[in-house]
């Protein structure tokens, strides 16, 4: 009975009406299925390393995330222009957009891992996050495989933008929560198979979303989306120039929110320590739910 009354709920009215209706109400499962996801993960990887160890994970993670506004407006630019293509039913156009940032975004980030590379090398991580001697060992390893995760995620989660502006939010939380109960998943089995190792955590948490993050780029591609699969030959510089000179006016507010979100792990460290990034993290994420749930 339940069930046949959601079901008429969300089949009722305009066909745009109805799939925002689904939408929402299969975003709503998703986000909490999610919500405990992440509250999982941070015990069990607190246990798997120590409170420092898994404050050096986030530290390092945020400082990463801060280098998102290497896109310049790039993912943003595009989402609105790609919506406005599937709106007036120019797939091909659509296509050439899908093809550009592709195209644009992969050398972009290729160019920013191989300077990223040659500087790690330079870098003394050990005074930048006041780590102990006892925590140096394989930081830099961990270093570039966080960044490299950064670099290859940025480019993939190209179809989640796709899916957000053909009006499939509800897909794309799905990718993203899979990717964190992967993640759990791999974490836990580390637990009890290995040692604590800030490497191996690093490893399951990026190794695992890449995998999901390929996995639906090539099924959607193949299936829901197979008209648009990107092709080198339909990307334009002129397409890239025009989805910039949209983004551009995205830029400045992804400045902001970046240096006002992502630098707070990183003075903490540098301050207190990395043992306190883990606390205040916790704190931050139980805080969270609360906006989580207000949304």
């Amino acid at each position: 009975m339940i069930k046949k009354r959601i079901n008429t709920f969300l089949n009722k009215g305009h066909l745009r009406s109805s799939n925002l209706k689904k939408n929402v109400f299969s975003t709503i499962i998703i986000k909490g299925v999610s919500i405990l996801t992440n509250l999982l993960i941070i015990p069990i990887s607190i246990n798997y390393v120590n409170p420092s160890q898994y404050g050096i994970w986030l530290t390092l993670s945020s400082m990463v995330s801060m280098l998102s506004f290497f896109d310049i407006g790039f993912g943003n630019g595009f989402r609105n222009k790609f919506a406005i293509a599937r709106a007036n039913n120019d797939n091909v156009l659509a296509k050439t957009y899908i093809s550009t940032i592709y195209k644009y975004l992969s050398i972009i980030f290729i160019a920013i891992w191989l300077i990223f590379i040659i500087v790690n090398s330079y870098i003394d991580w050990s005074i930048l996050l006041n780590i102990k001697e006892d925590l140096i060992a394989d930081i830099s390893t961990v270093v570039i495989v966080i960044f490299t995760y950064f670099c290859i995620q940025f480019v993939l989660k190209i179809i989640n933008t796709i899916l957000i502006a053909d009006q499939k939010p509800a897909l794309a939380s799905l990718i993203d929560t899979l990717s964190q109960v992967a993640s759990l998943i791999i974490i836990y089995l580390l637990t009890i198979f290995t040692k604590g190792s800030l490497l191996n955590l690093a490893i399951a948490l990026t190794l695992a979303p890449i995998i999901i993050l390929l996995i639906a780029n090539f099924w959607l591609f193949k299936n829901r989306y197979s008209d648009f699969k990107p092709s080198l030959k339909l990307a334009k510089i002129a397409i890239a120039k025009d989805i910039l000179s949209l983004g551009s006016k995205f830029f400045i507010i992804q400045i902001a929110v970046i240096i006002q979100y992502q630098t707070t792990n990183l003075l903490i460290a540098y301050f207190f320590g990395t043992t306190e990034v883990t606390a205040y993290n916790i704190a931050f994420k139980y805080f969270s739910l609360l906006s989580m749930l207000f949304s």
